[in-house]
Order: C-alpha cells, then sequence, then structure tokens
C-alpha cells in the first residue's frame, strides 16, 4: 500500500495492534470506494489483453509479410480468368452428366432415374458453381475500384517487389537477432 497515492501506512505498522490491522486491511480491500479498484482492475485486464494481441499480429505481420512481397500474387483479372476456368470445367462435368441421362418432356433432368452418386455429384458441382460465381463477382468489384490513387501505386512498386521483400526480410531478422543477443547477454 506504500506505493499507492494517498497510503502511507505500511504492513509493519499495522501489525502492531488489531486495530491498525483491521484498518489496513479495510484500506486494502478499498471498503469505501466500492468498486473502483475492481473497475480499474478489469479495465487493466482488457488492456494487456489488447497489448497481447497486438503484438502477436505485429510479430506475424513482419515474418509474413516479407514473403508475400518476394512471392507476390495474382492481380484481380489473373485471378478472375482462373475462376472462369474453373466455371466452364465444372459446366462441362455438370453437362457430361446430364448428358448420361434422358430429359423429360419439359426438357427438365429427371432425378428419379439418375444414381445417387451422380445426383450428389450434381449437388456438389452446383454449390461449388454458386461460390465461384460469388467470387468472379467480388473479383469484378476489385477491379472496378482499382482506379483509385492506392491501387495504383501498389501497381508501380511492382517490378521492385523481390528488393522491398528482401528489404523487410532483412530487418525482421535484424528485429530477431538483436533480441536474441539481447537475450544471450543477460542470460
Amino acid at each position: 500500500l506504500n506505493f499507492r497515492p494517498g497510503h502511507k501506512e505500511s504492513l509493519d505498522r499495522a501489525l502492531q495492534s488489531e486495530e491498525s490491522a483491521v484498518r489496513w486491511l479495510n484500506d486494502l480491500l478499498d471498503v469505501q470506494h466500492r468498486g473502483l479498484n475492481a473497475i480499474s482492475f478489469a479495465i487493466a485486464c482488457l488492456t494487456l489483453a489488447g497489448v497481447l494481441g497486438w503484438a502477436m499480429y505485429t510479430a506475424y505481420g513482419l515474418a509474413a509479410m516479407p514473403f508475400d512481397w518476394i512471392r507476390g500474387k495474382q492481380t484481380p483479372s489473373e485471378q478472375r480468368h482462373d475462376v472462369e476456368t474453373s466455371i466452364a470445367s465444372i459446366r462441362d462435368r455438370y453437362r457430361s452428366i446430364q448428358s448420361r441421362y434422358s430429359a423429360r418432356e419439359d426438357g427438365s433432368l429427371d432425378l428419379s432415374r439418375m444414381k445417387a452418386a451422380d445426383r450428389r455429384e450434381l449437388s456438389r458441382l452446383q454449390r461449388e458453381h454458386k461460390n465461384l460465381m460469388q467470387h468472379n463477382y467480388r473479383l469484378q468489384e476489385v477491379e472496378q475500384r482499382a482506379g483509385t490513387c492506392i491501387p495504383q501505386l501498389l501497381r508501380c512498386l511492382i517490378p521492385f517487389r523481390l528488393l522491398i521483400g528482401t528489404v523487410m526480410m532483412s530487418l525482421s531478422l535484424l528485429v530477431v537477432f538483436s533480441l536474441l543477443l539481447t537475450l544471450v547477454d543477460r542470460w
């Protein structure tokens, strides 16, 4: 309690009499302020959790970002081309399964004559087709927004991607080795 502001009574004086021990215990438990310390403790715990999360994600960023810059990634148009190729192959597989079975008079597929494995495959292909179409729409939106300032700036940095990644990797390794040397030095 000596280090808390406004508290001058130490444990040595508190143990001299029963009355001073009760007063010291009441002061320790902060019975007059009714929860101010509990609220302060809860805020401190939340702050600690936030700082730990921030430190972990910063550490991950220092380790992963150089690899992302060195490896590079596809542009949205390249990703869209891959998605459209996947959609075309799904449609081909869907048509090949449909061609094995005859259609009804109204043109729809007769599922009662179809094998269970083919029905499952058709439903899986439909789900995959739907997911790829949604992804394709999102990529189209990204391509439309690509005219803004930041993507243009990042596009200008593409030729220097390997150099930037190497510099970032060396900075990350410098941090790791300096922490390691500090740890070894103190040990």
